[in-house]
């Protein structure tokens, strides 16, 4: 009896044993797999465009007989938007930001609203902006993925009364007005007295992918986060239009005041 129950014993204490063993393996991975589980990111923060502006834009070249001052001394479209401007609408951006200018030609229109049979080949009167937002999906081997991008157009820049016929001309839209600015209602384009210019709002790649199955971005204004799901790109549109593109534009109206 003694022997046996001293077996037992010994069976009971290796089965405690293998358990122990078991559940601290079953419990490192588990930990390991939550250690490696992707995290959720924090919403992407909307700010405001700097209280004073980061810059100047001059505006004042007087034109010439068809109403608007030569090309080559229209303003180079990146200048309307700064490092400083874009920071401080997307506080949470630490990386590099990268600036492409283009040339443009531009069909123009004279007084009389009739196209004036020319166009205006202009230098860097386009500016893509890019940009890697810190919770975007960036993959090194497609380097395009997670590219946040931001547009800014010098649309004309000339004599008020000439301009004013150009944005007539283009659509008979009524106008409101934005920091002593013009512009249309559904248009991202803005009339200032010599200068047209436009900026879009291309893409915030903002996607939280800590749960495959159902990446959604979130963005957060003032204390409120929005989610939008996949497949709700218009909406988030909607929304980037209504609270960072008009970020963008005080920022970039600013640099007119003298």
């Amino acid at each position: 009896m003694t022997v046996r129950r001293v077996l037992n014993n010994g069976c009971v204490a290796r089965l405690l044993a293998m358990v122990i063993v078991l559940g601290i393996a079953l419990g490192v991975t588990a930990l390991v797999e939550h250690l490696n589980a992707p995290k959720p990111v924090a919403p992407l923060l909307i700010g405001h465009a700097p209280a004073t502006s980061t810059g100047h834009v001059d505006v004042s070249q007087e034109a010439d007989d068809d109403g608007y001052a030569p090309a080559e001394d229209w303003p180079n479209a990146c200048d309307f938007l700064t490092d400083q401007d874009i920071r401080s609408i997307l506080p949470q951006l630490t990386g590099p930001i990268q600036r492409t200018p283009s040339d443009v030609q531009i069909d123009v229109f004279d007084v009389s609203g009739q196209t004036a049979g020319e166009n205006i080949d202009v230098p860097d009167a386009n500016c893509k902006i890019t940009f890697h937002l810190p919770n975007s999906d960036n993959d090194s081997d497609y380097p395009s993925n997670g590219e946040s991008e931001i547009d800014v157009g010098v649309d004309a820049v000339g004599d008020p009364a000439t301009l004013q016929q150009n944005v007539q001309s283009d659509s008979d839209d009524s106008q409101s007005v934005e920091q002593g600015c013009a512009y249309r209602a559904g248009y991202t384009d803005y009339l200032c007295g010599h200068l047209q210019v436009g900026v879009s709002l291309s893409s915030l790649d903002v996607t939280d992918r800590s749960d495959e199955d159902t990446p959604v971005d979130r963005i957060q204004v003032g204390g409120k986060v929005t989610t939008f799901h996949s497949g709700d790109s218009a909406a988030e549109s909607k929304f980037e239009d209504t609270y960072v593109t008009p970020e963008l534009v005080k920022a970039m109206l600013a640099k007119l005041a003298q």
